[in-house]
């Protein structure tokens, strides 16, 4: 019973986290959220913190990284074609590590698109360039060459973190000094 009522909780959780990005994007236009997959590396890395603006499916452009709300989970790709048919308007997206497209979903679906990303303090451009359109080939064919990635993006995050953190320290402890 315990794993059950475990599971309800989590599911729980996740719809308050849906719905209050909702609310947010919906109120302020504006989002921030935390990168957690790998279907966009290497332009998306998990941890990385995207800024998500409001946006109607309209306006956005073939290229662009856009969140959607799927199935009760968000998912952020790049939009591949949108369309309408009579009065419905469509989008497909596809994660750029993926070799498979996403569902076609529906207007209602889009929630916004991706206007920054920030990586380890940086801001990370999402545009294509050639050097990144070979990276998410080799990656999108080759489960190794993303296991390596992950993990060189793992180490430099761990090295990150620990400067951040002696950083951290040393400010306090100036703070403290002074």
């Amino acid at each position: 019973m315990q794993p059950l009522l475990a599971s309800a909780a989590l599911q729980a959780r996740k719809e308050i986290q849906i719905d209050l990005v909702m609310t947010t994007l919906h109120q302020f236009g504006e989002v921030r959220l935390t990168a957690g997959g790998c279907s966009m590396i290497p332009f998306i890395c998990p941890g990385d913190l995207l800024t998500v603006c409001a946006l109607p499916l309209s306006r956005a452009e073939v290229g662009d990284i856009v969140l959607s709300s799927r199935e009760g989970r968000f998912c952020v790709h790049r939009l591949l074609r949108r369309w309408s048919q009579g009065d419905q308007s469509y989008f497909q997206t596809k994660g750029d590590a993926l070799r498979q497209r996403d569902p076609v979903a529906s207007a209602a679906q889009l929630l916004g698109r991706v206007t920054a990303i920030e990586r380890h303090g940086k801001q990370i451009d999402s545009h294509v360039s050639t050097w990144n359109s070979c990276l998410a080939a080799l990656i999108r064919r080759s489960e190794f060459a993303t296991k390596i990635f992950l993990h060189c993006h793992s180490a430099r995050t761990r090295s990150y973190s620990a400067t951040a953190e002696l950083g951290a320290t040393a400010f306090r402890n100036l703070s403290e000094i002074s």
